[in-house]
């Protein structure tokens, strides 16, 4: 885990889309950060596929483990590395094509995906899953802004981290730096927070860990990777000007961070 939080990082000013998707779909939490290209990219919610451009073409890019899918859709044959090339018996090229073929179905509606798998034309079919129905995911998009102050990150319908994110997901949070502060910018729904000696929220002033007042997300990051996993973390954070100090162990993450480069 040490080395994740600095492939974040380089990840996020690198790139001009990320879409991050925290899934609780087994005992143990994941986070999955896919890296798509200025065309972007779709997730299909139900099968937990993420599609872009590549090479020209509309492709599988990520797609998490069939075992983590709801049971209904484990079966669905949709592999990295297809290109879809119909939804619904109309060509596709471009993911926003994808999404609205998508948003344009009603709930129990087909979705057929025409498929190439190298030399092989096949058929991808499932049913449209009521939102409510789907086990609870969280999706956010990271942009670089473009003139080097940092990122900016929309989680869902949540809160806007404006900064850089720091994403530690041992205590289920994500701190953002910003002008020499370190804020809390979400809470996740990891457990984690359980070790906290309250529930943070958004908002809240990092003041101190491991009794060092931190400004940037470097130190942070650093400061944070040199705790080894089961050593006292000493954590301060502030609200309305009243300080709490969590003294805990310090736990493993239960979910791990995938990186995947655009080419």
């Amino acid at each position: 885990m040490p080395n994740s939080h600095r492939n974040l990082k380089c990840v996020i000013i690198g790139t001009c889309l990320v879409m991050v998707c925290l899934s609780s779909l087994v005992s143990a939490q994941q986070m999955r950060i896919i890296k798509a290209g200025e065309g972007g990219g779709f997730l299909i919610p139900e099968l937990m596929t993420f599609i872009g451009p590549e090479n020209n073409q509309l492709t599988v890019t990520d797609r998490m483990p069939t075992d983590r899918l709801p049971k209904e859709y484990q079966a669905v044959d949709i592999r990295q590395g297809d290109i879809i090339m119909m939804v619904n018996g109309k060509k596709v090229s471009k993911p926003d094509e994808l999404e609205k073929l998508y948003e344009g179905l009603a709930v129990g509606q087909e979705m057929k995906l025409g498929i190439k798998r190298g030399n092989d034309m096949l058929i991808a079919s499932f049913k449209k899953a009521d939102p409510s129905t789907l086990p609870t995911r969280r999706i956010m998009k990271v942009e670089d802004d473009g003139k080097g102050s940092g990122t900016k990150v929309s989680i869902g319908k949540g809160p806007e981290i404006d900064g850089d994110a720091v994403p530690l997901l041992g205590i289920g949070m994500i701190l953002a730096a910003k002008n020499g502060k370190i804020t809390v910018g979400d809470v996740l729904p990891l457990p984690g927070l359980a070790v906290l000696k309250s529930e943070p929220k958004v908002g809240d002033l990092l003041v101190s860990l491991q009794d060092r007042p931190l400004t940037t997300a470097e130190a942070l990051r650093k400061t944070w990777d040199n705790i080894s996993v089961g050593d006292t973390v000493r954590l301060v954070l502030s609200r309305d000007g009243k300080e709490t100090l969590s003294v805990f162990a310090k736990p493993k993450a239960l979910g791990e961070i995938n990186l995947k480069t655009a080419k």
